[in-house]
């Protein structure tokens, strides 16, 4: 069924809303604005976060947090962090860390290239 070929009345009742052509101007560019805004915020969030990978398996979120911490010689530099685990649980050795700011998120990146962000894992080996 072409869906331009019905009439408003069966059109509105099949897709529940009217055509954009019906829909009035500020209310389209109010929608425009929230996928504007949605996208910066996206690119925002993607600027403050690294993948971390090679994690010892039995590093926990609040390790490498720690490690950050200790490498760049500050507290509280990621807001967020998810070490991606395997159904049953175990670490799938890489993870997603949200920084402060990209500033922050590129000295962590600058850490770790450079091997300053270091943990042991329970085996007593240095990973970095």
């Amino acid at each position: 069924d072409d869906i331009s070929q019905l009439p408003l009345n069966e059109l509105l009742a099949t897709t529940g809303q009217p055509p954009p052509a019906l829909v009035p101007l500020p209310q389209r560019l109010m929608a425009s604005a929230a996928v504007s805004e949605q996208r910066r915020r996206q690119r925002s969030i993607r600027r403050r976060t690294l993948v971390l990978v090679y994690l010892p398996r039995s590093a926990t979120e609040d390790h490498i947090c720690a490690a950050v911490d200790r490498a760049l010689g500050q507290q509280g530099n990621v807001r967020q962090a998810r070490i991606q685990r395997e159904r049953w649980g175990t670490s799938k050795c890489w993870g997603l860390f949200e920084f402060a700011d990209p500033e922050t998120a590129a000295a962590a990146h600058e850490a770790c290239r450079l091997s300053q962000v270091s943990l042991h894992d329970t085996d007593g080996h240095l990973w970095h």
